[in-house]
């Protein structure tokens, strides 16, 4: 039996009840972020890492437009052009009697198309003999350097103040860190030289160009580069792990359960019946299979597991009939609440049906 309030530690406590997940991590929640928590990424200036509400608010509302359902349409080419990179690779591979490397396949999609979409300048890790593997153990290697931060907060101000080349001799996670962060300097110095150049070399706008856009701060002041490299790391290192999962996740289950694979396949013939013609993502979005294979593998994919701990407002809270004193860092897992066999009957299958019918979630 999961208990829906337990406390883990002197100041914090892990809910696991579903219903409690918009009072602490609803849009209009007073909750902060915990900075004990945020500050160990080292992204303190980034959307995704500052504790500030108010901070939070205003990067938010410059970055969501760049994810509207009107703005992935217009981006829509960028992503058909590397999905086709991705079927040619498939295909070559099957000619040929050879394995293809899904995993690090779809990790380098979703890289190089964040990349164009916020650079004007993609990776192109697709057309690397690796896949972009070498890319990715960076992503991912920052996260042993956080662990290790979080527990020693002072060690985080010494190790940022190494030298880039010396880091990664010291420790081969604190070389991720820092890698990262020089990766989203050298970006954001590159969209800034070509802004002032006038070589920007796009019509549609890119994430970060409009972030440099005196223009565009609404009476806030002016980021610095130092500050923008924070939301270059939060966006690649999301874009290489969490998204890139989730397709690796469908892929896989999709190939592995012949059900599901045949109505999948069946659905998509009758929506375009010539393979080669484009699947355009209109038509795509009102395929209900399909929608439905892909909020199962974003349910199973999880996201980030861990809890995202949040601190109790003045006024205190109540959970589950439990008193929790405000300053309290209070938080959830995606991996309980998407695994929640009352939620989810028979939680660890794919049941892309699941998803057809409300009612037999």
């Amino acid at each position: 039996m999961i208990r829906p309030v337990v406390r883990i530690g002197p100041k914090e406590v892990h809910l696991s009840d579903p219903e409690n997940k918009e009072i602490i991590y609803s849009m209009s929640s007073r909750y902060a972020k915990s900075p004990v928590f945020y500050n160990a990424l080292y992204v303190p200036h980034s959307t995704f890492g500052t504790p500030s509400n108010e901070v939070h608010k205003h990067k938010r509302a410059m970055l969501n437009p760049f994810f509207s359902r009107r703005m992935v349409l217009e981006l829509e080419g960028v992503v058909q052009h590397k999905a086709a990179k991705i079927v040619d690779l498939m295909s070559s591979a099957i000619a040929a009697d050879r394995p293809v490397d899904l995993h690090h396949a779809f990790r380098a999609l979703s890289v190089d198309v964040i990349s164009d979409y916020a650079f004007n300048k993609s990776y192109d890790l697709l057309d690397s003999p690796d896949l972009g593997a070498h890319f990715f153990a960076m992503a991912r290697g920052v996260g042993p350097a956080m662990y290790v931060f979080q527990q020693f907060p002072s060690l985080q101000r010494l190790a940022m103040k190494i030298p880039p080349w010396l880091a990664p001799m010291l420790s081969r996670p604190l070389g991720y860190v820092v890698g990262m962060q020089m990766e989203g300097v050298k970006q954001i110095e590159d969209v800034r030289t070509r802004m002032e150049s006038g070589k920007l070399g796009t019509a549609r706008p890119t994430i970060f160009s409009e972030l440099l856009d005196p223009e565009k701060q609404d009476g806030w002041p002016m980021p610095s580069t130092m500050e923008l490299k924070d939301d270059v790391y939060s966006l690649l290192v999301a874009a290489a792990d969490t998204t890139g999962n989730a397709m690796t996740r469908a892929a896989f289950h999709v190939i592995n359960d012949q059900q599901a694979y045949s109505k999948l396949r069946s659905e998509l013939l009758a929506a375009f019946p010539d393979p080669r013609a484009k699947q355009d993502f209109v038509t795509l979005e009102r395929l209900p299979y399909l929608t439905a294979v892909i909020k199962e593998a974003l349910r199973l994919s999880l996201g980030v597991i861990g809890r995202l701990p949040r601190v109790v407002p003045e006024g205190s809270a109540k959970f589950n009939g439990y008193f929790v004193p405000a300053g309290t860092i209070v938080g959830m897992s995606s991996w309980l609440m998407h695994l929640n066999s009352d939620v989810f009957p028979n939680p660890t299958k794919f049941n892309p049906e699941r998803w057809l019918d409300p009612v037999e979630l």
